[in-house]
């Protein structure tokens, strides 16, 4: 066994696992390996029906830095809240069992934190496509900056920087009073890291790929089209724009028109299968909002019209919806 216990490591790596036996040994490995040492890694298993568990129990025996916590399933969001409880580190990072890292990671978000005294550190990251091998560079914010609360909390609330966990290096002392939305089965972050950001007085962003998020066809990131990950998707933005009204009321108009422009397209889907309680749930903020909707200078007149068309006559929006969809399929043909 590698023996490098410490009792009050520098950084607690969380990693909340499900169903991915066939990637978690990679995803291990790449965190093992890291430049950076003084760390521990919480293998949160939760509930895995596969031989993931098995895994973490063997990479516990090798490594002392490891901690493996078995629990009943209960979603990413739970899984990720144990490890939060259980996490000493001064600093907090996510790794989705999935993917990985490069191998100066942490070093290299530790060092910008510590020379900068940020709250959080952003970095770049890579998307490898698992069909075809293709890798893309994603860069988030343009070049390195360093952000005061008021510039970062427009970019978030902007949705102008991703909210994923991963590609963030955040001071534990952040997560007080805050945690994962248990329950929600997609888009966890989005309800949850703005919060993180509102209260951090420095945020560093590094445009610097450290982290390989890999594309699954099967993954729930994956099926967008899903009605259920629409839902999540808008409940998160409704939440945000909520959020904004009170705390950064400046930022509201803007919040609102991604609640809106998401809302729509979510309503759709569920029309389309009877979901009755999402098409409720979303004509209700509508409805609520429908005067602020009618002024906003930042709806295009199309996302207004089909507000209004969703609370007025939900049927023949949908017809209309329709018939934009094949127009655009067709051209995309062409």
């Amino acid at each position: 066994m590698i023996d490098t216990k410490i009792n009050s490591p520098k950084l607690s790596v969380i990693v909340a696992i499900y169903k991915v036996e066939n990637y978690l040994q990679k995803c291990v490995e790449s965190i093992l390996g890291q430049e950076f040492a003084d760390f521990e890694l919480i293998l949160v298993d939760d509930g895995s029906p596969d031989n993931c568990g098995e895994i973490c129990d063997k990479y516990a025996q090798k490594d002392s830095r490891i901690v493996v916590i078995h629990k009943e399933n209960g979603g990413l969001s739970d899984a990720r809240n144990v490890g939060l409880e259980a996490a000493k580190g001064d600093y907090v990072g996510f790794v989705d069992s999935d993917d990985y890292i490069c191998s100066n990671m942490y070093q290299r978000l530790i060092e910008v934190a510590e020379e900068t005294a940020a709250d959080l550190v952003i970095c770049d990251n890579y998307r490898v496509y698992e069909d075809n091998g293709k890798i893309e560079v994603q860069n988030w914010l343009g070049e390195s900056k360093e952000y005061n609360n008021y510039d970062i909390m427009r970019e978030i609330l902007y949705d102008n920087i991703g909210s994923q966990a991963w590609n963030k290096l955040y001071k534990n002392d952040l997560f007080k009073d805050v945690r994962y939305p248990v329950g929600r089965t997609y888009c966890q972050d989005l309800a949850t890291t703005y919060y993180y950001f509102e209260k951090c007085h420095k945020v560093k962003y590094i445009a610097e790929p450290l982290y390989f998020y890999l594309v699954r066809n099967t993954s729930a990131s994956f099926n967008y089209k899903d009605p259920n990950k629409k839902f999540h998707i808008f409940l998160g933005f409704t939440e945000r724009y909520e959020f904004s009204v009170v705390k950064y009321p400046c930022f509201s108009h803007v919040c609102l028109k991604l609640a809106i422009e998401c809302g729509v397209g979510c309503f759709y889907n569920a029309f389309k299968i009877n979901d009755e309680n999402i098409c409720k749930s979303v004509a209700d903020f509508f409805k609520t909002n429908i005067k602020k909707i009618g002024k906003s200078k930042k709806l295009t007149v199309t996302k207004k019209i089909y507000a209004f068309l969703i609370l007025s006559s939900p049927r023949f929006y949908v017809i209309i919806q329709s018939l934009a969809n094949k127009m655009r399929y067709s051209k995309v043909e062409l």
